[in-house]
């Protein structure tokens, strides 16, 4: 089985053995809005019921941050792609974090809007690697949330 066979509404982590671990995600929301003169899109998902293998559960979440001086840089439109790395050297600040047993950034971002929905819901397929858990991959429909904003800098 390979990540690319990821569930809806599952956060699959390839670990250093490559054994795939699945998590049920609980929440999964995001939120476009400004700060400092920025437009800010921060998306999140927390993922806390393991479904497989049965052993340890870090109860995982992500958190996945776009900073731009152009709104529609950080709208989630059909079809668009949205790519970060961990860190933002101009920036001097961290744009994405994985607890994965610990904290930790994700490089390789990308995600992809599959679909908006009615309400400000979107189906997203996200992938990334995290610097721990290995390889991530998400998919699922994620809700808007006016009270999400960036928990770190």
């Amino acid at each position: 089985m390979d990540l690319s066979q990821t569930l809806p509404d599952e956060l699959w982590v390839l670990d250093d053995e490559n054994e795939i671990h699945r998590y049920a995600v609980s929440v999964a929301d995001y939120n476009v809005y400004e700060k400092g003169g920025k437009h800010c899109l921060c998306i999140y998902a927390r993922a806390p019921r393991k479904i497989s293998p049965d052993d340890s559960n870090p109860e995982p979440w992500i958190e996945l941050n776009f900073d731009s001086t152009k709104r529609n840089e950080v709208e989630l439109n059909p079809n668009i792609v949205r790519h970060t790395g961990a860190y933002d050297d101009v920036a001097g600040r961290w744009l994405t974090n994985i607890y994965y047993y610990s904290h930790a950034g994700i490089e390789n971002v990308v995600v992809r809007v599959i679909e908006v929905l009615p309400e400000g819901r979107v189906l997203l397929d996200i992938t990334g690697e995290g610097e721990v858990g290995g390889e991530i991959r998400l998919r699922g429909t994620f809700s808007s949330n006016p009270d999400r904003k960036r928990s770190f800098d």
